[in-house]
């Protein structure tokens, strides 16, 4: 996840910077921050549930597959657009 997110937090800040103004910013950092963190704990808790009911491998695999759906992003070429 974070060689993921290391990956692709210069392009992620470069759109932040060309986006907003500099009035704007520091709040949208702060949004940026915030999801993450309640990503996180969101995450943390379904994750510990789904191990909880059907085990931790279950859980692993849905970890597994939501860790890998950036990597495939970066794999798979974005369609040409007229």
């Amino acid at each position: 996840m974070f060689v993921g997110f290391g990956i692709a937090a210069g392009s992620l800040a470069q759109l932040l910077h060309s986006q907003v103004t500099a009035a704007e910013r520091a709040t949208m950092v702060s949004v940026q921050s915030l999801l993450l963190q309640l990503a996180g704990a969101v995450g943390a808790v379904a994750l510990g549930y789904l191990a909880a009911l059907a085990g931790p491998l279950p859980a692993f695999l849905v970890a597994a597959a939501l860790l890998a759906l950036p990597v495939a992003r970066l794999v798979v070429p974005e369609p040409v657009r007229a």
